[in-house]
């Protein structure tokens, strides 16, 4: 979740967890141009864009949603709960 006010360390640990990865060169290009321009001093913080942009970048390894399925907190098979109790679905048709 992106805060208001980010502090230029936070930012910076954010661009350095990104190239952590192993991004592709062009990105990894970008993103080493604006550490050094916050650790230089050049800019104070980053755009609300270019944020989002490294976030976005940060999301693609590291996403803020877990899949149930997968990993084993719920199964596959929905069941629904009919009369007689609970059942699996089947695709129409399906006898």
């Amino acid at each position: 979740m992106m805060t208001r006010h980010p502090t230029p360390e936070a930012q910076a640990a954010e661009i350095r967890r990104v190239l952590d990865y192993g991004v592709r060169r062009s990105v990894a290009q970008e993103l080493e141009r604006l550490l050094g321009r916050l650790e230089s001093g050049a800019v104070r913080t980053l755009t609300v864009v270019q944020r989002a942009w490294v976030l976005d970048q940060l999301d693609r390894f590291e996403p803020q949603y877990q899949n149930l399925v997968s990993s084993g907190k719920v199964s596959a098979v929905s069941t629904v709960v009919v009369g007689g109790g609970p059942r699996p679905l089947k695709p129409p048709g399906v006898a």
